[in-house]
């Protein structure tokens, strides 16, 4: 790995946008979101464009060029990315928990 931690986004709504600013704000190690990857092709493409990263049409052509997946995808989708994700051999990060139970938590 190299000493810049590469991200690529998987997702390109109001998780990954958040996610985005957040890395802009990373100190004392270097990250840099190197790209995106949505099924919404035209908000990938503007996501991307705003930003000045790649958009990239699949998994496949995000994966060899980053060190880090961060899946801010709907929980239905996080199975099948995360295992692509592993699968490649890059570290992960989830934006929600695994299941739709977690609108039942409660502190008491």
């Amino acid at each position: 790995m190299s000493s810049t931690i590469r991200i690529g986004l998987v997702g390109s709504r109001y998780a990954a946008e958040f996610h985005y600013e957040a890395y802009q704000r990373v100190t004392g190690i270097d990250v840099k979101v190197v790209g995106v990857n949505s099924i919404a092709r035209e908000h990938r493409e503007t996501f991307a464009k705003e930003r000045g990263i790649n958009a990239f049409d699949s998994l496949d052509e995000m994966l060899p060029g980053v060190d880090m997946m961060d899946n801010c995808t709907p929980g239905y989708a996080h199975e099948s990315i995360s295992i692509a994700a592993f699968e490649a051999g890059r570290h992960l990060v989830v934006e929600k928990p695994f299941t739709g139970y977690w609108h039942s938590w409660r502190i008491y």
